[in-house]
């Protein structure tokens, strides 16, 4: 096959292959969002009584089993927002500090839950505690069995899409070879049928010379 016949396949393939892992990447983050939103507003709301009397401590480690469990849930932190760098109790690891925009925009916020964006299928939601201690709960979400689902996933749609490339372009080249093939049938035939009356004319005259 030719360059310019190679070049858009190749193109078809890349476009393919970008649209479908857009798309997935748009469920599975979308899935992430809404579980981690309902699981941190489930325990927010579940807990408020605990949280309005200021029994946070109690009420995350009621729940502390719960969390490291959670397939979803990374680390839970309560954190002051004047000393970001240090948290005030923990349950995990943050894969990276607090950063100042996130807090920002938390205090720029006047709800009460906040969900931000925060990596590749990773989302920092962040819960103001009721009362004026200013304190925040911060929750990493994210899941290394959503991640690995997703790589493997565009494994296969980008197996699946060049195989359909590579199916396409056989068939075509089938197609091709088997019109020149008739096309070199067809020419053959015609050669054949003028051939015929042209040996025939080119006999008689040499019959008439021979009869002259």
């Amino acid at each position: 096959m030719s360059l310019k016949g190679k070049f858009p396949a190749a193109v078809l393939s890349l476009l393919a292959v970008s649209m479908l892992s857009c798309g997935l990447y748009f469920i599975f983050d979308k899935f992430l969002s809404v579980t981690g939103s309902e699981i941190v507003k489930a325990w927010y709301y579940g807990e408020i009584v605990n949280l309005q009397e200021g029994q946070v401590l109690s009420a995350i480690v009621k729940n502390q089993n719960l969390f490291e469990k959670s397939p979803f849930i990374r680390a839970v932190i309560l954190v002051d927002p004047k000393i970001p760098d240090r948290s005030l109790f923990s349950v995990g690891e943050l894969s990276k500090p607090i950063s100042a925009r996130i807090l920002n925009q938390v205090q720029q916020n006047k709800e009460t839950i906040t969900d931000i964006r925060e990596g590749f299928l990773s989302y920092v939601i962040v819960a103001k505690l009721p009362g004026r201690n200013g304190l925040f709960i911060v929750y990493e979400i994210s899941s290394q069995f959503l991640i690995l689902s997703y790589w493997v996933l565009v494994g296969i749609i980008i197996v699946f899409v060049m195989y359909l490339i590579g199916l396409t372009i056989r068939v075509t080249n089938f197609e091709r070879k088997k019109r020149e093939d008739l096309r070199t049938d067809l020419l053959r035939r015609l050669a054949h049928d003028v051939n015929s009356p042209l040996l025939a004319i080119s006999g008689l005259s040499l019959k008439v010379k021979k009869l002259d």
